[in-house]
């Protein structure tokens, strides 16, 4: 992959790839990808904009330039939600390059289905993957994946970077999330 580009499709989206988010005091936060769904494969659970969507994170990490891949290294992921690839764009962005997300250790977080009225099995994802039936102690800890608009991310990024408001639903003050937790 030859980078910056800017995504017309998640077809060229991997995990790992991250973009700059400017931010409203002349700053920059990190997007990431954090996982895609292949086109192919649909879960009535997962929201789903087919080849527009992916799932995207907000990383803790803020510079006075926009992230290099040396940048993110220990990094952590603050919040994740399905968004549409114009979010990358935001501000004028684009993606800038790669880092593994194993490299620090990163995970798409776990999230519970929230109980339908067609079916009140709730189950445990990790990203896009399903992990399996939730628990019921499960139901209360994780929270459910939400789709973010356009601008979400950069304004979250906002909330926390500049305006210093840690938002309640902030993963990292909750137990520790990745593969070990299902």
């Amino acid at each position: 992959m030859k980078y910056p580009f800017l995504p017309k499709s998640n077809r060229h989206l991997k995990a790992g790839q991250f973009w700059p988010v400017p931010l409203a005091d002349g700053r920059y936060a990190c997007g990431r990808v954090i996982d895609v769904m292949p086109p192919e494969e649909t879960d009535l659970h997962v929201p789903n904009l087919g080849t527009r969507s992916f799932l995207a994170g907000l990383m803790d990490w803020v510079g006075e330039n926009p992230p290099a891949d040396r940048d993110l290294e220990g990094a952590l992921l603050i919040d994740q939600g399905v968004a549409h690839i114009g979010a990358i764009a935001v501000g004028g962005s684009c993606i800038l390059g790669e880092r593994p997300l194993q490299a620090d250790g990163i995970s798409p977080l776990l999230w519970v289905t929230p109980m339908s009225l067609g079916d009140r099995t709730r189950y445990l994802y990790q990203g896009f993957r399903r992990v399996r039936e939730a628990d019921p102690t499960e139901c209360t800890p994780y929270f459910g994946l939400s789709a973010w608009s356009k601008p979400y991310l950069q304004a979250r990024a906002n909330l926390r970077f500049v305006d210093g408001q840690l938002p309640a639903d902030d993963y990292q003050t909750y137990a520790p999330f990745g593969p070990d937790s299902a």
